[in-house]
């Protein structure tokens, strides 16, 4: 029983400190977001609102797939993995904030804005995606245990469905908003109708370069692939839950 609950505790530290690093990594990003062009918190915090509401009915709901193997611990688990990527989900409302309203100033300008939000929607993915993936680990590693009921090998799966549903739900439509925001500025600045035949190709070619270095011609489901981090739990837990229980 004691080595039990040091196991817990080492596992509940290392997810603690992931968490608190993504928590400060997910505040960095949102500052940076506010470098490119201020937006106000109260912009942000519907979002916010709706992530926390979704995670705890995740939490209720996970009773029915987890039964008696839901454990106080469990749910403390995922509060922490929840905590720490608030701060990532804000920056991300953030970006899609700009990109729904557009960034002010020169074309310039607007041009370093987009890529730098380009670059930071990469990064926050990477800081949801490894949340979920220890998060899904540790369920994983916990199968068989647990002092209500023993985790059953549903447990890993259920939570790495949710958890990447819930990053889906925050990644996906910002980074739709984002590469259309990039396409309408490109149409805006680099449009070939009033372009002479004899600058024709040019101005195409430097119009494409534009488009692939903002990203224009992914599709939302490359934006998915892009971010296969988020994906890998759900196929690592599907397989943990078809592997034979020694």
């Amino acid at each position: 029983m004691e080595s039990e609950w040091l196991i817990w505790a080492v596992v509940g530290t290392l997810l603690g400190a992931l968490s608190g690093s993504a928590f400060g990594s997910g505040v960095a990003r949102r500052r940076d977001v506010n470098a490119i062009e201020r937006v106000p918190s109260w912009r942000v915090l519907p979002a916010v609102a709706l992530v926390v509401l979704l995670a705890a009915a995740a939490v209720a709901l996970s009773r029915v797939f987890v039964g008696e193997g839901l454990s106080w611990r469990g749910i403390a688990f995922a509060c922490l993995a929840v905590v720490g990527a608030l701060p990532a989900g804000a920056a991300l409302a953030a970006i899609r904030a700009l990109a729904l309203h557009g960034l002010s100033g020169s074309a310039g300008r607007q041009l370093a804005g987009l890529l730098k939000l380009r670059r930071l929607l990469t990064r926050l993915l990477s800081i949801l995606g490894t949340l979920v993936v220890v998060l899904t680990l540790v369920n994983a590693a916990g199968i068989g245990w647990g002092s209500t009921g023993r985790i059953t090998a549903t447990a890993p799966v259920f939570v790495g469905v949710a958890s990447t549903i819930l990053v889906g739900l925050m990644y996906i439509p910002t980074a739709s908003l984002l590469r259309r925001r990039c396409a309408a500025y490109v149409d805006e600045h680099f449009d070939l109708v009033d372009v002479d035949r004899a600058g024709l190709a040019e101005a195409a070619h430097e119009r494409a370069r534009v488009e692939a270095i903002l990203g224009v011609d992914r599709t939302t489901l490359g934006e998915i692939q892009a971010g296969l981090v988020i994906i890998t739990p759900v196929l690592a837990s599907a397989a943990a839950a078809l592997l034979p229980e020694f």
